[in-house]
């Protein structure tokens, strides 16, 4: 039986996030809608339309809703396979994050586990892979269109905004998981199971399901201590740390952080040398900053003539939201790590992956392009 519970502490940390992107982003255009076509009045509200332009779009989504979860389940159930096989073993990957496999073989050098494969992780793994969607049998396509389903019904009755509605976007990828891994958990029974979610929706669904497991979390990213979760992580026994620093910031969304096994792995990237004459560099692109990082690029090419700027996008949403400023910079190959004088990152693990090699790394935070490039210009001077 689903515990619709789950659901709905999953969909609140995500409204949770995205109030939290808008924020930072008050005075710019909201560009960024990576995960969904539209995702709550937050967003929509700042540069997009007005209030009732947006509740009408949301009562569209209302009323097609249904049909989005039939189109949804009927896809899904095409892919179905007639029979599923078991799988056995004692140490689980549930890669639901692009740099989880990655950050995985890190640490765990032996090939002896599973990896359950979701849309945004798949990656060039040693163990057994798996893609979780064709683990689907035809009971779980059926059951999470159900779920998903009442959950548009329980809506209102869980006390949540009208114009967070179009979060059920997700409702049912997330359904068919939650009920594919309970299956899973209980069949496969794992010694150990990893992840990479700090507190998004699969974040939340994985602490629950595995919640009888050792469970261990892989930090992937800065952790962020600017904004406050509705739910926090419960179950979560271990904890694999890029960098000693980040213990600080574990109850931003771990229950009882005290009481966690905490593992620091410290393994630099390979930095390649760059042909360049004067200081350089690197911006790491990542899509809720695209905007600043613009007027950062343009600033410093002003402000630091004969600069040497490279511009590393982010792997997942590629480069072209910086066509603008192509002829400022040098665009970085995903796997090419150059050696540069200095980094500026928002909350990429790029980021602390480089200051890991020694390379001083400018974050973000709450500041505007004029103080990172203020910041940059008395750095590189210095040296």
């Amino acid at each position: 039986m689903t515990d619709f519970r789950v659901f709905f502490r999953a969909i609140d940390n995500e409204v949770a996030i995205d109030t939290d992107v808008v924020e930072r982003m008050v005075g710019e255009r909201a560009e960024f809608a990576p995960l969904r076509p539209f995702k709550t009045y937050r967003l929509f509200h700042y540069g997009t339309s007005n209030k009732y332009f947006y509740a009408l779009l949301v009562l569209f989504f209302i009323l097609l809703y249904p049909f989005y979860v039939l189109c949804l389940a009927l896809v899904q159930m095409a892919r179905c396979s007639a029979s599923v096989k078991n799988v056995e073993g004692q140490v689980l990957l549930l890669n639901a994050n692009r740099k989880a496999a990655s950050l995985f073989c890190r640490f765990y050098k032996s090939s002896d586990y599973v990896s359950f494969d979701f849309e945004r992780g798949r990656s060039s793994l040693s163990g057994s892979r798996l893609d979780i969607a064709h683990y689907a049998k035809v009971s779980d396509v059926l059951g999470a269109a159900c779920d998903s389903l009442l959950a548009s019904v329980m809506w209102p009755i869980y006390r949540r905004p009208y114009f967070d509605f179009p979060q059920l976007y997700v409702a049912y990828e997330w359904f068919l998981y939650y009920r594919m891994l309970v299956r899973i958990n209980h069949e496969m029974r794992p010694e150990k199971v990893y992840f990479a979610n700090h507190y998004d929706r699969w974040a939340v669904m994985f602490d629950e399901v595995f919640g009888d497991r050792y469970l261990t979390l892989i930090q992937h990213g800065k952790f962020s201590n600017r904004f406050s979760l509705p739910h926090k992580l419960r179950n979560v026994k271990r904890v694999v740390l890029l960098d000693r620093d980040s213990f600080e910031n574990l109850d931003q969304f771990l229950q009882c952080p005290d009481n966690l096994d905490v593992h620091v792995n410290v393994e630099p990237i390979d930095l390649s040398p760059v042909e360049a004459d004067g200081s350089s560099v690197l911006v790491i692109g990542q899509p809720q900053s695209s905007v600043l990082e613009i007027q950062l690029v343009k600033l410093l090419t002003i402000d630091f003539p004969g600069l040497n700027i490279f511009l590393k996008p982010h792997p997942l949403y590629g480069d072209s939201s910086y066509k603008e400023i192509f002829s400022l910079v040098t665009l970085v190959e995903k796997d090419f790590f150059p050696e540069v004088d200095v980094a500026v990152c928002y909350e990429s693990t790029l980021g602390t992956e480089y200051e890991q090699c020694g390379i001083p790394v400018v974050w973000w935070g709450d500041r505007k392009p004029m103080d990172i490039s203020s910041q940059l210009r008395a750095m590189l001077n210095a040296n």
